[in-house]
């Protein structure tokens, strides 16, 4: 039997999904995805892989996944109806015949990641905003509309106080580069290895908004959205910049800070080795 690897590049609306891996009775990427795959195969697909699990309520502009069918198949016109707009939260669908050498959980050299917080919000504004976006308020036994794509609100994160980001730029200086992470990881992380190599930090500011775009190598679960609480808690005076180096050395999730809601965060790019070629290619 011959087999026909697909490599598979789509974003998502993060606040309609309960994650990217497939759940039973759960919305979720994955199965959407999966889903499309079905109609425009006309069969189940192989071995369905993600480059990026992100957490239920994340957004992803790029993520990627591969697949392989039985073949022989006509691709063309699967790839087309793959590609079709819908209504079912995924953003920018395409896909490729490549070798089954490419793999999804193998392909990734990088990723940039964003997260956005919006300050300076009343107490009502925050109640009124958190019941409309999270995507906790979507539970399968509640499920309302989600916010539309243009919201603008609908990928940041609202609080109350106001940010000193030149404590949070003085903490970032500790952070970047190749170190023990494990502090800054959840509980639930089966990571082995918690060495990672993050790249940079840039925090910026647009208005009442804070961004922060991180490039890493990869990530342990929620590190990035464990950092930014803690680099938070710098940011409002719960904690000092210079109390980062020992956080890091203790290894201890207790030391680092809160968990961030995952609505602000947004897989941005996958760093990869050719992949658009490979998309355009194909």
């Amino acid at each position: 039997m011959s087999r026909v690897q697909i490599l598979i590049q789509f974003g998502y609306d993060g606040g309609r999904f309960h994650g990217v891996q497939p759940q039973p009775k759960l919305p979720t990427a994955g199965g959407a995805l999966r889903a499309r795959l079905v109609s425009a195969f006309k069969q189940r697909p192989r071995a369905l892989q993600f480059t990026s699990r992100t957490d239920g309520g994340v957004h992803a502009i790029v993520n990627l996944a591969t697949v392989w069918f039985p073949g022989p198949l006509d691709t063309t016109a699967a790839l087309a109806e793959l590609a079709e707009e819908r209504d079912d939260g995924l953003l920018r669908v395409c896909g490729a015949v490549v070798s089954m050498s490419v793999h999804a959980r193998g392909i990734s050299q990088g990723k940039h990641y964003r997260y956005v917080v919006r300050t300076g919000l009343s107490a009502e504004a925050l109640v009124a905003l958190n019941a409309e976006l999270s995507w906790h308020a979507r539970q399968p036994e509640r499920l309302g509309e989600a916010p539309p794509l243009d919201h603008p609100d609908r990928d940041c994160w609202h609080i109350h106080p106001t940010l000193d980001c030149a404590a949070m730029q003085r903490a970032v200086a500790h952070l970047v580069g190749t170190q023990d992470f494990a502090a800054l990881r959840s509980r639930r992380c089966t990571a082995v290895e918690t060495i990672r190599d993050l790249h940079s930090i840039l925090i910026t500011t647009d208005g009442d908004r804070v961004v922060f775009d991180l490039h890493g190598g990869g990530f342990l679960r929620q590190m990035i959205r464990i950092l930014v609480g803690t680099l938070i808690e710098v940011g409002t005076g719960l904690r000092t910049s210079e109390s980062i180096p020992e956080l890091l050395r203790s290894r201890d999730r207790e030391a680092a800070g809160f968990t961030a809601p995952s609505r602000g965060l947004t897989l941005v790019a996958v760093l990869t080795d050719g992949v658009d070629k490979l998309l355009t290619e194909g």
